[in-house]
């Protein structure tokens, strides 16, 4: 017998916390719900859902109410499959929440290549194909139902309009299904005048006298209709009142219990208390207090955060007899606590003994760790404010988070380190840090911690295990000029070990000095080396895509076309393997391989690289400024083989606007001064798409949502005038006299592209 918050389990095929291998999604998080044995129907709240025809059912209501419930119900009436995924705090951005609904979609319809790649692969913007994508691919499964459960843990602005751009893909009835204690910042007036949304709200979830009674039933009170009638008139049918009235009272006509029908928070703990918790076993109790920390349960974890055996047994024991431990697989090896009873006991404890709630989160962080489970670990670790270990967990995991385009995860770990300084005695984290955000384009975040590592005293003998990394940090970042370069490259050839993963990257620093040195031959050898390295086994795939995108530039320059097309090549590879095809890196390899098209006059394939470097383009900035010169320049020279001059003259006002924030620039200097010089000899070259301003590529892709000017605006951060005057702009370059026309001819030249990686003239080896 199950009415409230506790009714739903997750499904697992295996009996641990897994990630979906294709989104990165945990397995609890989207498993299709499967319901208990006594489960309580409700055909009357049924009927009143089906009567709507609004794509969207939204079942809003304070907790216990019974919402997942209801919501699981309902969704095995409005389509055959039901699709689910449990929101939290970790669907904070939307390139987290697009892979949860994705991989929530794919283990009941599995989706197209094309869509899962558009899901996983990292971009600038989730508005480049993959919202288009997954509201296309839940359009077409009309047989499909999908429940997120918790909206309301949804509260990033992009996530939300993400949420918001689905809702607009959808069509018939009964498409989507939401829960929550609140719509949080959906805009609820706006969608129900629009025949999008149906909310439903506590006087539609309230049980009525015929579904307490069958509760009560099921709970082995047989209740007369009077008492029904008091037990509802005492909880004006809230169904976790009449729940836990089933469960722990002697009869229907307990007179314990006195719940309003707002679900009082003050009321719930004091019934928890009085009539649940304090009548349990003292043992039972305390080890459920502890076990409250935890997200979800299991023998092996719940042992290590005691310290003791035989928490399994004691699941095992409590999920059979008091329903308060709800299992999250068939198997019952995985649980979690009721809701209702989960939210009091932790905040008991917080309240009660801190540092006790403190010290078990820090003993599940240390499992989770040995599990090989480091992102969840890191959430315990932050929970306990367990600055070390959070410190050492956000090091490790922080880089391919941030490549795997969950940037808004990464910004909230390293926020809350910001907050506790906890990078001022870390020169190590904060190196990592400022590489992670340079080289995802985000300048005042990598600039931040750029100043720690500046300030870091270390010395350059080897003897400090951080100097190699900090010396890495600072020249790639360059803010002190080639003199810091070649000093920090030296550092990190000297200082990094060969068996350090960093070891390719330190590579790379050296051979990045000599090449901006003049030193090209050298150069080239050194990023041969780097790639050698990385061969043989590394994390390194920036530094060893830029590497071989640098040598292929010095190969061409030198006239060796097939060595240039063979580094090239592998660069795109490891791209494509590596999920950087969005990344700022990527910028690099399209402009080489957009110059190596040309000399095969492969206008179109040319076209095509420099349509895609374009979409990313505005990543690549003065964080990394010998990044961003060198792929510009080689993006001109495309451009000037086509004949593009007002192309050509954009992209070099680019380079002159970053080499005003770092002038020190060695040889890119002087070849920016030849470059511009064939730049300002070029005639024609009318405003194209080629000409659009990195603030124009920005809007560009928000252009495609629902978004009305004023709330692209507040999302940039510019006046509702500036979007307007630079949308106009965009119209006039792309030749279009509409905002719709202007998306048609993005997509139709590649600038909006809803299709992955581009195409590659070179031929396989």
């Amino acid at each position: 017998m199950t009415i409230a918050g506790g009714g739903i389990g997750r499904a697992r095929g295996t009996p641990a916390i897994r990630t979906d291998a294709g989104f990165g999604v945990l397995a609890t998080k989207i498993q299709p719900p499967w319901q208990r044995k006594g489960i309580i129907e409700r055909p009357a709240l049924m009927a009143r859902l089906r009567a709507g025809q609004a794509p969207v059912a939204a079942l809003i209501a304070p907790a216990g109410y019974g919402k997942s419930t209801a919501a699981a119900q309902f969704a095995k009436l409005a389509g055959p499959q039901v699709a689910w995924l449990s929101a939290d705090v970790r669907d904070g951005d939307a390139a987290t929440l697009l892979r949860g609904i994705a991989g929530a979609i794919s283990l009941v319809a599995p989706l197209p290549p094309d869509v899962a790649d558009q899901v996983v692969a990292p971009r600038p913007s989730v508005w480049h194909g993959a919202v288009a994508q997954v509201g296309s691919a839940l359009a077409e499964l009309n047989d499909l139902a999908l429940v997120i459960d918790d909206v309301d843990r949804i509260v990033d602005r992009e996530a939300v309009d993400v949420l918001l751009a689905l809702m607009e893909s959808l069509a018939g009835p009964h498409r989507l299904i939401l829960t929550g204690r609140t719509l949080g910042a959906l805009p609820v007036a706006r969608l129900v005048s629009r025949g999008l949304l149906a909310p439903f709200g506590r006087e539609d979830l309230a049980l009525d006298r015929q579904e307490i009674g069958a509760v009560l039933s099921a709970a082995g009170h047989g209740a007369s209709p009077a008492e029904i009638q008091a037990v509802n008139e005492r909880t004006e049918g809230w169904a976790a009142g009449v729940y836990l009235t089933a469960l722990t009272s002697g009869g229907a006509d307990h007179g314990a219990l006195e719940l309003a029908t707002t679900g009082s928070e003050r009321l719930i703990e004091d019934y928890l208390s009085t009539e649940v918790v304090g009548v349990m076993d003292p043992a039972d109790a305390e080890h459920l207090l502890q076990w409250s920390v935890l997200d979800q349960l299991n023998g092996e974890l719940c042992d290590a955060i005691l310290a003791r055996e035989g928490s399994g047994a004691d699941l095992d024991r409590l999920e059979r007899t008091n329903l308060f431990v709800i299992p999250l697989d068939r198997e019952r090896k995985w649980f979690r606590l009721h809701h209702l009873l989960g939210d009091y006991l932790r905040s008991e404890l917080e309240r009660t003994d801190p540092q006790q709630a403190a010290h078990l989160r820090c003993r599940a962080a240390a499992w989770c760790e040995s599990k090989g489970m480091a992102e969840l670990a890191l959430e315990y670790a932050i929970a306990a404010e367990d600055d070390e270990h959070a410190s050492n967990l956000a090091q490790a995991v922080a880089q391919p988070t941030m490549n795997a385009g969950r940037t808004e995860t990464v910004r909230r770990w390293f926020s809350w380190l910001e907050a506790r300084d906890a990078g001022v005695d870390r020169p190590r984290l904060a190196a990592t840090a400022s590489l992670s955000f340079a080289f995802d384009g985000d300048v005042d975040r990598a600039m931040r911690w750029a100043d720690i590592v500046d300030r870091a005293p270390l010395g350059d003998d080897g003897s400090d295990p951080d100097a190699g990394l900090v010396a890495i940090s600072r020249g790639c970042l360059m803010r002190g000029g080639m003199a810091e370069l070649i000093k920090d490259a030296a550092i990190a050839e000297r200082t990094v070990p060969d068996e350090d993963s960093w070891r390719v990257a330190a590579l790379l620093a050296v051979g990045l000095a000599q090449v901006l040195q003049g030193m090209s031959t050298e150069g080239e050898a050194s990023m041969v080396l780097a790639v050698e390295r990385w061969e043989r086994g590394s994390y390194g795939n920036n530094a060893v895509v830029i590497a071989l995108g640098q040598a292929a530039v010095l190969a061409l320059e030198r006239g060796d076309r097939a060595a240039a097309e063979a580094y090239a090549r592998k660069a795109r590879r490891i791209l494509i393997a590596s999920g950087l095809t969005e990344q700022p890196v990527a910028v690099a390899i399209d402009a080489v391989d957009a110059r190596l098209a040309m000399t095969h006059h492969a206008v179109d394939q040319a076209r095509r690289d420099i349509a895609h470097a374009q979409r990313i383009r505005a990543k690549a900035n003065h964080a990394v400024p010998w990044l961003a010169v060198r792929a510009r320049l080689d993006l001109i020279r495309a451009h000037i083989a086509l004949g593009d001059g007002g192309g050509a003259r954009t992209l070099m006002s680019e380079i002159r606007e970053i080499i005003a924030i770092r002038p020190d620039l060695g040889i890119l200097l002087v070849e920016t001064e030849e470059v511009g010089e064939r730049v300002a000899s070029l005639r024609g070259g009318v405003a194209g798409a080629s000409t659009l301003t990195i603030a124009e590529l920005r809007l560009l892709p928000l252009l495609t949502t629902h978004l009305t000017f004023r709330e692209i605006g507040e999302r940039l951060f510019v006046s509702q005038n500036t979007v307007k005057t630079q949308a106009i702009s965009i119209y006039r370059k792309l030749d279009s006299a509409s905002r719709s026309e202007a998306i048609d001819r993005a997509v139709e030249i590649g600038l909006l592209e809803s299709s992955g990686i581009p195409e590659t003239f070179i031929p396989p080896a």
